[in-house]
């Protein structure tokens, strides 16, 4: 049963965070893997995870839906891109307990989830995100920023501390994809998080 936007009864209730009645769907069978996607891609894990229903995407995944947390929707975006674009730890934390989880898979514009929580300054969810074993810190967005180059770029000092940490030093013979202009920018907005890239980078 679908309306006309593909919406399934169990996407519904995982959007609007009706606990208990994702619940009582899930005892009587609903699907969470096939045929659960909306008009705009959707999954109910995607939706739950927007919205920060932590106990609605823990029964989703006891229910399977991990299947669904590659699939991306409406410009490209996964569950992990949506927990981690509203700032939801605890659905985060949960989403990256799934065996495999893509924590480098990126939108359309070549975000990934830890690019758009550096840009966002969102240092709980950084910190998160640099807890996964496969997490890449240099992949680059389609304009060629890293996390930490949009995290400088937004003057986000804790979290350009925490990525400094974590990246390794400066290689001279690995040029920055970054244009000199681009650096100049940066320089005259945040110089104190620009110096401190640089002291780290030896430049």
């Amino acid at each position: 049963m679908r309306n006309r936007n593909l919406e399934t009864l169990l996407f519904i209730a995982s959007y609007n965070a009706h606990t208990g009645v994702v619940k009582t769907l899930l005892e009587h069978g609903a699907e969470t893997t096939l045929h659960v996607l909306n008009s705009h891609n959707i999954s109910p894990l995607w939706a739950a995870s927007f919205n920060g229903s932590s106990e609605i995407v823990k029964e989703l995944l006891c229910h399977w839906a991990g299947k669904t947390i590659t699939t991306a929707g409406l410009g490209g975006g996964t569950p992990l891109h949506a927990a981690t674009t509203e700032n939801h730890a605890e659905v985060l934390k949960l989403l990256l307990e799934v065996p495999a989880v893509p924590v480098n898979q990126k939108t359309t514009y070549r975000f990934t989830a830890l690019f758009i929580a550096s840009r966002n300054g969102y240092h709980d969810m950084v910190e998160l995100l640099l807890s996964a074993d496969s997490i890449d810190i240099d992949s680059e967005s389609w304009l060629g920023l890293s996390p930490l180059f949009t995290a400088v770029a937004n003057g986000h000092l804790e979290v350009a501390k925490l990525l400094l940490s974590r990246e390794p030093i400066y290689n001279p013979g690995k040029p920055s994809s970054v244009p000199p202009v681009a650096r100049a920018v940066l320089y005259l907005v945040h110089s104190p998080i620009w110096s401190l890239y640089l002291a780290t980078r030896r430049l």
